[in-house]
């Protein structure tokens, strides 16, 4: 779903109105904020690359998920503690 024209013009100004009011420091802070935003939404491709990456992660879990499930765990106990420790009384 695309927003409308109008709202992203709204927005737009919104912001260009506020880099105008803000300090040198903060409106740059500002604009790489909205930068590091624009770049997140990226284009069909860049998100193309992520949902692989993912996928590809997921895939290993699963695979490791496997592993796990297969293994034999009945010999997987607790250590001898042997005996506690003696302490003289108080």
């Amino acid at each position: 779903m695309r927003a409308s024209f109008p709202a992203t013009t709204a927005i737009a100004r919104e912001l260009d109105l506020k880099l105008q009011t803000l300090d040198a420091i903060r409106a740059t802070k500002l604009e790489r904020a909205v930068r590091d935003v624009i770049d997140l939404a990226g284009d069909g491709d860049a998100n193309g690359s992520r949902t692989a990456a993912i996928e590809e992660h997921r895939a290993h879990w699963q695979e490791m998920d496997g592993i796990l499930a297969r293994m034999d765990w009945s010999g997987m106990g607790r250590p001898p503690q042997g005996e506690p420790e003696k302490r003289e009384d108080w």
